[in-house]
């Protein structure tokens, strides 16, 4: 048994570590090429061959910062992925709850209704949500991008926290109700606090899926409420070879604060993913 221990041992650092971090520089190599045309000149940015050595310049994040389009898109990114977040982190907490509970053949109808939607490609909803947004007035409007975004992002909630609440035993909410609370005060004071990492991966998750969408903005949004994702893109698609480091430096700048939350919450994730996956 030792000796197949050691083995194993010897295995994951001789072939399984160097493979993962072979994948990990793969997978790096575009956002440090990203990052690198970032602090380039223009004239850097397209040598060829390009150049490995050259002369570090940040003109184009000075550039971002006084540029009042970068703020009002930022703004938006943050005022938009904030309220999808909260809201949707709270209906998908409600919604699961209820569907885990109250089990039947009602909850697996409208749960197997939640994953269909949740199946639709983005297109065969964006001709609807474009016809509601101008026929009621709201188009280029956060709030109509911030109610788009949680009907869409709303089902996978709903199915995510189902699968927590499930395994959560009922034992615990009816002592909770035995002690005098009623079921929303059980919901809030017992079950939210032990499905904490399955609140903090949906939110999470809720997080990347609006601040990076990019589809629904560009149909539904204008230069009032675009988001980050559509800035980015506009630069990248600019005819002026000189928006190019601006383009990538705009793209750093996206990218950062997605990698800070990552790493910053990855035990969550995981912890998340992994309650959710036991089954009692």
């Amino acid at each position: 048994m030792k000796n197949l221990n050691a083995r194993a041992a010897l295995t994951d650092k001789v072939v399984i570590v160097p493979l993962l971090l072979l994948f990990a520089l793969i997978g790096s190599l575009p956002f440090i090429y990203l990052v690198a045309i970032s602090i380039k000149t223009p004239v850097d940015a397209f040598a060829m061959p390009p150049s490995l050595l050259f002369q570090p310049t940040f003109a184009s994040y000075l550039q971002l910062l006084h540029d009042g389009q970068f703020g009002q898109y930022l703004w938006n990114s943050v005022v938009v992925t904030g309220a999808v977040v909260l809201i949707s982190t709270i209906i998908g907490a409600l919604g699961g709850y209820g569907l885990a509970r109250y089990g039947g053949l009602s909850s697996f109808t409208l749960l197997t209704v939640v994953l269909v939607l949740y199946s639709l490609p983005r297109s065969a909803v964006l001709v609807p949500f474009y016809q509601l947004s101008q026929a009621s007035g709201m188009y280029d409007t956060r709030v109509l991008l911030i109610l788009v975004m949680v009907a869409v992002n709303q089902p996978f909630t709903v199915w995510i926290f189902e699968g927590f609440f499930r395994e959560i035993p009922r034992q615990l909410e009816q002592a909770a109700m035995i002690d005098g609370c009623n079921r929303l005060q059980a919901f809030i004071r017992v079950v939210l606090p032990v499905a904490g990492p399955g609140l903090a991966t949906t939110a999470i998750f809720s997080l990347l899926f609006a601040y990076n969408e990019f589809l629904l903005p560009v149909i539904l949004a204008g230069p009032e409420s675009s988001t980050m994702p559509v800035l980015v893109a506009d630069y990248a698609g600019s005819s002026d070879l000189r928006h190019w480091p601006l383009f990538a430096a705009a793209a750093v700048a996206v990218a950062l604060p997605l990698i800070i939350v990552m790493i910053t919450c990855q035990k969550f994730i995981v912890r998340g993913l992994v309650s959710g996956a036991v089954k009692g």
